[in-house]
């Protein structure tokens, strides 16, 4: 039995709130605190470096440490990313926060969304939002649904009629009692559908994390076999034998090629930060980046949301725009057709209004007394006037997706009687505002191959008229949602249409799965709880910051200024950071595959691992990580092709194959037949390695501009220069070169040059 209306007494709150009938929600899709920190602490990649360096405190080796930089700054940029996309949530939350009128004790009050409680009787006028679900009392109210269905189009609510938390009002007046609140709301139960964190798809993150779970199925064994061989060895020494072994373990995880990404990726988030666009979490710069087909929702993303008067039809002499903007405002509606008419007509500040009739759906027109002037009547032309009364070309219009307003004028009494008599003052064409330079961005995705559909819960025709205005390539190729009743039906449509109009939520989510099968990397915009299913399921999610708090929160980037505009440099900034990774990502997996084929060669050869920690880390330092950094920021914004890893190891592979054969000729052959020591083949070793690594560096920055022939240059000279000092400052782990090691030195780079040069072109086939 429905209840009155009539207000709830404190006790009767009270109650409410203790059994939980209050409007508060359960965690977001947000993720909490301690899930971010905790994803990005405790990973595989950190817990190797943790037990490494573990090891090396343990016997001593506190020089041998600086690794921990790179595992210390990657975790703590990741960190701090998704807390500040968390906290820049928060606060367009709490600027969105609404408070709701309510009768309680008789006495009408205001108070926060989330004190609501089941049963309260709320006050409701135009621009009020629904933030739980409710039964219309008393009182006539059209309400704008479209965050919910995704269709402008206003609906009459009347006693008895549900209402919806996610809606609003835009004109009229009324009481209606709470019914649903909290998570039991719609828009609440909608957004619970995409509540479940699912780890983001990210290309990058799987190959680098492929890396990973490769070389630590072989750490342990290795780091055993190493071990025990040292352990048996004549000269057996605990500090050597396990700063040796983890030096082999760091060589082969990809540490500077983790950090680059990440350096990478943050410098794209702070850059699209200066436009305006927030990104929630690292990789979602690249998930733009990689769309090859983007789902658009037509109201605030191709549209403005509001209407325009495009053109005046004007009827008779009669016809005066100061009462029109008088009379418009007089009824006091707040929908898009009452605002556009406002915008378009100026203030007559000296009309008075005697009499005012809302607009109704029922009625299908408004009217307004005016004193010392007459009715003024805006309506439905089909409602107001006979077909053959009105110019055929203004009539016309309606096919195109475009919107009518009649006007007509009488000297009825009361506003009741406003039919009779009535003249045509003018009929107003109404069109969805687009937004601005929509054209050139829709132009931007076609021009570069990206495949672009419209999903929205208009009718088809409107969006499709909308969608050919703003230049989208197949826009007549439109159907109806409600017609695709059977999953193979949505199928065939998800490749035969390019415009899908009264779509549902869940059909958003389905076609968007659908567009996955056929093989695109899928993107979606929209900003209400009815894209939130679909902005979950794509592989990018695009939100505008004027939309729902759900579609905020499940969205990887956010635009600040719903701004449309934003979303080509997005993709630009992307592809920067995704082409520049895997051209210099190479460098950073020769140590990988480096260190993987010399630890093999110390495991099956009678050679122990010549390398120690910080021998790597300076290698690492001239011909990746600084290098690597520069090259990372230049201009890149090519489409993005192949596969990381696949391109990344073609380069790679080669130069790490050419240091592991000549670290073993090395250590032996050549160290046992000059009499080397230890200390000295181990820093041969050193200049053979990174020897090779500059000129696969060399290769890379082809062709050469000032920029990269001075970076060339300057790792060259800084790497050589830095072994020669720390020679002098650490004997122990560095030694001076004599003339026997000079001279192999200049033997082993006579011969890697051509041998590089061969393994280039053959490595350039293989791309091709």
């Amino acid at each position: 039995m429905m209840k009155t209306c009539c207000g709830l007494t404190d006790r009767e709150v009270l109650e409410r709130r203790q059994s939980g009938r209050v409007n508060r929600t359960k965690a977001t899709a947000q993720k909490p605190v301690f899930r971010i920190v905790a994803e990005h602490l405790f990973t595989l990649f950190n817990a190797v470096n943790a037990a490494i360096a573990a090891a090396l405190i343990f016997v001593g080796s506190y020089h041998n440490l600086l690794f921990l930089g790179v595992a210390i700054c990657n975790t703590a940029i990741g960190i701090v990313q998704e807390l500040r996309s968390r906290r820049t949530l928060a606060k367009l939350s709490l600027l969105h926060a609404a408070k709701a009128r309510v009768r309680r004790n008789g006495k009408e009050v205001t108070v926060p969304v989330s004190e609501l409680v089941e049963d309260d009787c709320l006050l409701l006028e135009s621009g009020d939002p629904l933030a739980v679900d409710a039964v219309v009392q008393s009182g006539l109210l059209e309400v704008n649904e479209s965050l919910l269905t995704g269709e402008a189009a206003t609906v009459q609510k009347q006693p008895g009629d549900p209402l919806l938390s996610g809606s609003f009002v835009v004109s009229g007046k009324g009481e209606a009692t709470a019914t649903r609140v909290g998570n039991n709301a719609y828009a609440a139960a909608l957004a619970a559908k995409a509540r479940v964190y699912k780890r983001p798809r990210s290309r990058l993150l799987s190959d680098v994390n492929a890396v990973i779970r490769f070389t630590s199925l072989f750490m342990i064994p290795f780091a055993a076999l190493l071990l025990v061989r040292e352990r048996f060895s004549a000269s057996f020494d605990l500090q050597e034998a396990v700063t040796s072994t983890a030096a082999a373990l760091l060589g082969m995880m990809p540490q500077g090629l983790i950090l680059l990404t990440a350096v990478a990726l943050m410098a794209g988030v702070l850059r699209l930060a200066e436009k305006r666009t927030l990104v929630q979490e690292l990789y979602g710069v690249e998930s733009l980046a990689r769309v090859s087909l983007l789902c658009l929702d037509k109201t605030g993303t191709i549209t403005t949301g509001h209407l325009t008067v495009c053109k005046t039809a004007v009827l008779s002499d009669r016809f005066d725009e100061a009462v029109i903007g008088a009379a418009i405002r007089a009824i006091g509606d707040s929908n898009p057709t009452a605002q556009a008419v406002c915008r378009r007509f100026p203030v007559a500040s000296a009309v008075t209004a005697e009499e005012c009739l809302p607009f109704s759906s029922d009625r299908k027109y408004s009217a307004v007394r005016l004193r010392g002037i007459g009715t003024v009547v805006f309506g439905a032309p089909d409602r107001l006037f006979a077909a053959d009364t009105l110019p055929r070309e203004v009539l016309s219009e309606a096919a195109s997706g475009k919107r009518l307003l009649a006007v007509g004028f009488c000297d009825a009494p009361t506003a009741e009687e406003a039919l009779q008599s009535l003249t045509p003052l003018a009929v107003l064409v109404l069109e969805d505002e687009l937004r601005d330079n929509v054209q050139d961005i829709l132009a931007y995705f076609q021009q570069e191959d990206v495949t672009l559909r419209v999903l929205s819960g208009d009718h088809p025709d409107t969006v499709s008229a909308i969608a050919a205005r703003a230049g989208l390539h197949g826009a007549e190729k439109a159907v109806d949602a409600t017609t695709l009743t059977t999953p193979d039906a949505l199928k065939a449509a998800a490749r035969e249409y390019v415009v899908f109009g009264r779509v549902t939520p869940e059909q958003k989510r389905d076609l968007i799965r659908c567009f996955k099968e056929q093989g695109h990397a899928v993107g979606m915009t929209g900003d209400g709880v009815n894209d939130v299913l679909a902005l979950k399921e794509a592989d990018c999610s695009v939100a505008m910051a004027a939309g729902s708090d759900a579609a905020k929160q499940v969205s990887r980037l956010v635009l600040l200024d719903s701004d449309f505009a934003a979303l080509p440099v997005a993709v630009a900034r992307g592809r920067r950071v995704i082409n520049n990774i895997t051209r210099t990502a190479s460098l950073f997996l020769v140590k990988t595959v480096m260190s993987f084929l010399v630890t093999l060669c110390a495991v099956a050869f009678p050679m122990t691992y010549p390398f120690e920690p910080l021998q790597l880390t300076l290698i690492g330092m001239f011909a990746e990580s600084i290098p690597g950094f520069f090259l990372t920021l230049e201009p890149n914004d090519e489409r993005v092709k192949g596969r990381f890893l696949q391109t990344v190891l073609v380069n790679a592979v080669p130069s790490g194959v050419m240091i592991a054969l000549s670290v073993a000729l090395i250590q032996l052959l050549v160290a046992p037949f000059f009499s080397l020591s230890a200390v000295q083949s181990s820093t041969l070793c050193v200049y053979v390695t990174g020897f090779i690594w500059l000129v696969q560096l060399y290769r890379l920055c082809r062709p050469l501009t000032a920029m990269r022939r001075w970076l060339c240059i300057l790792m060259t000279v800084g790497f050589f220069a830095g072994v020669l000092l720390l020679s002098v400052l650490m004997p122990a782990v560095f030694a001076l070169p004599t003339v026997s090691m000079l001279l192999i030195f200049a033997v082993f780079a006579a011969g890697i040059l051509p041998l590089d040069a061969l393994l280039d072109r053959l490595t350039r086939c293989i791309r091709k």
